[in-house]
Order: structure tokens, then C-alpha cells, then sequence
């Protein structure tokens, strides 16, 4: 099977960990092809309006802190942002303006167990756009540590803003895929197929 031509490198901040519960409050999007080095398409951030000052006790402590360092709740509470269906448009728009009708990988560190959770329940017509499968960066970081390989990590001191983090995943996964050997050695043999 063919690798889809593009990847949404993507990070999404929350008030939680609870897609049922926690809304979305800030999406930071890059398109990359899937070509070696990942070259970038398109980006877009947005501060998502999702969010209401009485979720605030419903925080954990360390979310609220992160929060309240990084300046996103002070945005919030100044009116800053689009609605949660707007922000799902605009990056719809971005997405097909570049990708047209084909589908994209999900890709980023965490999307396989966070994010994609988030999106499915949120924003349901943008990960009806995405392939099933992800490009974690992160397990594939936790692999090389494993194996005894170590770099100068991008995503090691992450700012917890969307688009600031997804640029530093983004990082990653290029120096990653160059520590590999190249993107194209990404392959995996499975049963006779290339996945």
C-alpha cells in the first residue's frame, strides 16, 4: 500500500483529558507532503472559543497552570478566538485547498491516544479526513531511545501552544526520519505487503 501523498502534523490543547467532557480550546495545524524532510504546505492556529470561565474549577491544577503560564487562558478571557465548527472549517479549507479530495495522515506526538480521541468527538468532519493509521513521533522517539539512540530532540521543551508545539513535533519527525535513514526507509514489511 501506498503511503498517502500528505500528513496534518497537528497538536491540539485542551482543558483536560476527557474528550467527552474537556473541549478543545486551541488547534495548530502544518500540511506537509510525505515526501524525505516533510516540506511544508500550510499552517494555521487558531484559539478556539470552546471554553467557559465556569470549566475553570473543573481544571486540574497542572493543566491550569500550564495554561495560565502560556498566556492561552488570559486569551480566552479576553473574548480571543473562533468557535469550535469555524476552527474545523478553516483548517477543512486549508487541507483541501493542498490535498484536494485525497486523505491525510494524522501525525504529530500523542495523536494515536489524545488528539485523534478529541478530534472524533469534536471535530468529527476533520478526522473523517485522516487515514486511519498515525505517524506518532513520539513512540517513535521512545523506540529510539530504546534502542540506545539519542539527538538533539525538537519536542523535548514544548511551550503547550498548538502551533508552537506541532512546529517542534514537525522538527522531530524530520530529524528522526533523517537518524532512520531517510523518510522512503520508513517502509514495513508485513506479511509480503509495505505498509
Amino acid at each position: 500500500m501506498d503511503l498517502p501523498p500528505y500528513c496534518l502534523f497537528l497538536d491540539l490543547e485542551t482543558t483536560g483529558t476527557d474528550e467527552g467532557r474537556d473541549p478543545i480550546i486551541e488547534i495548530g495545524c502544518i500540511l506537509t507532503r510525505t515526501t524525505p524532510a516533510f516540506p511544508e504546505l500550510a499552517s494555521c492556529s487558531f484559539v478556539v472559543t470552546n471554553y467557559a470561565p465556569w470549566l475553570r474549577p473543573q481544571m486540574s491544577g497542572e493543566v491550569l497552570v500550564m495554561h495560565a503560564s502560556n498566556g492561552l487562558l488570559a486569551e480566552l478571557d479576553a473574548g480571543a478566538g473562533v468557535s469550535i465548527h469555524e476552527a474545523e472549517r478553516l483548517v477543512l479549507d486549508m487541507v483541501n485547498r493542498h490535498a484536494g479530495d485525497e486523505r491525510v495522515i494524522l501525525a504529530g506526538s500523542g495523536v494515536g491516544h489524545f488528539d485523534r480521541r478529541f478530534l472524533r468527538a469534536q471535530m468529527p468532519g476533520l478526522d473523517a479526513r485522516l487515514v486511519w493509521y498515525v505517524l506518532d513521533i513520539g513512540v517513535v522517539r521512545r523506540l529510539a531511545r530504546l534502542a540506545g539512540v539519542r539527538a538533539g530532540w525538537a519536542g523535548d521543551a514544548k511551550p503547550h501552544r498548538a502551533l508552537a508545539d506541532t512546529r517542534l513535533h514537525l522538527a522531530e519527525a524530520r530529524e528522526l526520519a533523517a537518524l532512520i535513514g531517510g523518510h522512503e526507509a520508513l517502509e514495513v514489511a508485513t506479511d509480503g505487503r509495505t505498509v
